[in-house]
C-alpha cells in the first residue's frame, strides 16, 4: 500500500508539470538575447569544452561555471542554431529540479501527501498560478476562517473561542502569503537561457541534500553502511559548486540538516558536512587560481548595498517584510493605505509568524516550517547583495516549500487539537459544555 501511495503521488505531481511544459519556448528570441549571443559566440570560437574548467566562463565576467557551461556546449553540438532545442533543454533542467525536490521531500517527510503537495507548489511557482490563487486567498481566506471558527468550533467561553479564531486567521494569512511564492520563475528559468546556471546548480544542490537525508534514513533502517549516499552527496556538492556561485551556501545547509537530525534525535553524520566544507575551500582555491580576482564591470554593476539588501533578505527571514515596499509606496498619500486590505494582511501575517516562532518547535509540523524558513533564508542570503533577478530565488524557493508545508501542518494540527482533542493528553485545554 505504501508503494502504491508513492506511485499515486508521483502521478499527481506529473500532471501538475503540464502547465510548466506548456511554457517551453521555441522562439528565435531565445538566441538573440545579448548574453546568449555572447555566450554562444565564445563557445563556438574556442571550440574546446574542457577549457572552461581552467578559466573564466564564456561571458568573461569573472565567474567559474564549467558545469552549467557544458550544457550550452552540448546544446550547441546537438542543436546548432535551432532555438527549440535550447528551450527544450531549459525545460528538462527545470523538470529535473522538480524530480530532485520530490526526492528531497520524500526523504524529509516520508509522506506521499506532503511530498506531492510541496512539489506541486514548486511546479506552480514556475507558472504564476499559485500567485494568483494566493492573491485571492490572502484577501478573503483569513476573514472566512475567523468567522467560520467563531461559528463552528465546539462550545466554550467566548474569550477562548475568539482567541482560537484569531490564531487560525493569522496562520491562514501566513500560509496564503507564502503560497504566492517570492518571485515568478518561468521567465528566467524556462524562457531565458542563461538562467539555467541557477537551475543546473539547484538540481545538484537538491540531490546533495536528498542524498544526505537518505543516508540518515538508511542508517536508521539498515545500519551504518551508508557510504554510497554520502559519496553521492559529496559528488553533487562538487557539481553544484562548479555550476553557480550560490552553491557556496550548500555546505552550511548540510550542517543545518545535521542539526535537524540532532533535534529529531536521529544519528548525526558530521563527517559529511565537514567534507563538504573541505570541497568548498578547494573550490575557492581553484577559483582564485583560474578566475581573475578583480571585480569585473558586470560585477561592479550588479553588486549593491543599502536598504535594498536588507529588504531582499527580509523577504525570506521575516515574511511580513514583503509588505514594506507596498506600504512605502503610500507614504505620500497620507492615510489612504488604511482604506486598503494591506494593513490587515500585514498585521495577520506578522502575528502568524510570531506565533509560529514562539510555538513552532513544539510539533513536527512547526519544526518542519522553521527548518524550511532557516534553510531557504540561508540559501538566498548571498544573492541579497546583487541586483534582483528571479533566478536567484530558484533554489531558495524550492526549499521554501518546507516552510509552506510546515505552516499548513501547524494550521491542521491546531484545528485538530481544538476540534478533536486527544483524551490521553491532560495538559491541553478541552472545550467545556455550557
Amino acid at each position: 500500500m505504501h508503494r502504491k501511495a508513492w506511485g499515486a503521488a508521483s502521478a499527481v505531481v506529473a500532471l501538475f508539470t503540464i502547465p510548466m511544459i506548456r511554457l517551453r519556448s521555441a522562439s528565435p528570441g531565445l538566441l538573440t538575447d545579448s548574453d546568449t549571443v555572447a555566450l554562444l559566440h565564445a563557445i563556438r570560437e574556442r571550440d574546446n569544452p574542457w577549457s572552461w574548467f581552467v578559466g573564466d566562463w564564456p561571458l568573461f565576467n569573472h565567474f567559474y561555471r564549467p558545469l552549467s557551461t557544458l550544457t550550452f556546449e552540448v546544446d550547441n553540438s546537438i542543436w546548432g542554431s535551432n532555438p527549440a532545442g535550447y528551450g527544450l533543454t531549459n525545460l528538462l533542467i527545470a523538470l529535473a529540479a522538480i524530480v530532485s525536490l520530490f526526492w528531497l521531500l520524500r526523504e524529509v517527510t516520508d509522506s506521499p501527501a506532503l511530498t506531492s503537495i510541496g512539489t506541486i507548489l514548486f511546479a506552480l511557482w514556475h507558472t504564476g498560478l499559485a500567485h494568483e490563487v494566493a492573491g485571492i486567498a490572502g484577501t478573503w481566506a483569513p476573514g472566512v476562517v475567523w468567522v467560520g471558527t467563531l461559528l463552528a468550533q465546539p462550545p466554550g467561553p467566548w474569550p477562548q473561542r475568539l482567541g482560537r479564531a484569531v490564531a487560525l486567521a493569522t496562520f491562514t494569512a501566513l500560509l496564503g502569503h507564502e503560497i504566492g511564492g517570492m518571485q515568478p520563475l518561468a521567465g528566467r528559468i524556462i524562457t531565458w537561457l542563461p538562467g539555467r546556471t541557477a537551475s543546473v546548480m539547484t538540481v545538484f544542490a537538491l540531490v546533495a541534500m536528498a542524498a544526505y537525508a537518505r543516508g540518515g534514513r538508511r542508517r536508521l533502517e539498515a545500519g551504518p553502511h551508508v557510504w554510497p549516499w554520502n559519496a553521492l552527496c559529496l559528488l553533487a556538492v562538487a557539481l553544484a559548486l562548479g555550476s553557480y556561485e550560490q552553491a557556496v551556501m550548500l555546505p552550511g545547509l548540510l550542517v543545518g540538516l545535521a542539526v535537524c537530525d540532532r533535534i529529531r534525535q536521529r544519528p548525526v553524520r558530521w563527517a559529511v558536512p565537514a567534507l563538504a566544507w573541505g570541497l568548498l575551500f578547494g573550490y575557492l582555491a581553484l577559483r582564485h587560481a583560474v578566475v581573475p580576482s578583480t571585480v569585473s564591470g558586470y560585477q561592479a554593476q550588479q553588486f549593491r548595498d543599502g536598504p535594498g539588501v536588507f529588504l531582499s533578505a527580509m523577504e525570506y527571514a521575516f515574511p511580513a517584510a514583503s509588505f514594506f515596499p507596498v506600504m512605502w509606496s503610500f507614504r505620500d498619500m497620507g492615510g489612504t493605505i488604511l482604506f486598503t486590505d494591506i494593513p490587515l494582511q500585514f498585521t495577520l501575517t506578522l502575528a502568524g509568524w510570531i506565533l509560529l516562532a514562539v510555538r513552532g518547535w513544539r510539533t513536527d509540523a512547526g519544526r518542519l516550517a522553521l527548518t524550511g524558513w532557516a534553510l531557504s533564508t540561508l540559501a538566498f542570503l548571498p544573492m541579497a547583495w546583487m541586483q534582483p533577478f528571479e533566478h536567484y530565488h530558484y533554489w531558495p524557493m524550492a526549499l521554501r516549500t518546507w516552510f509552506v508545508l510546515g505552516v499548513g501542518g501547524v494550521l491542521f494540527d491546531t484545528v485538530r487539537a481544538w476540534w478533536m482533542p486527544d483524551p490521553n493528553v491532560t495538559d491541553r485545554p478541552t472545550p467545556q459544555s455550557p
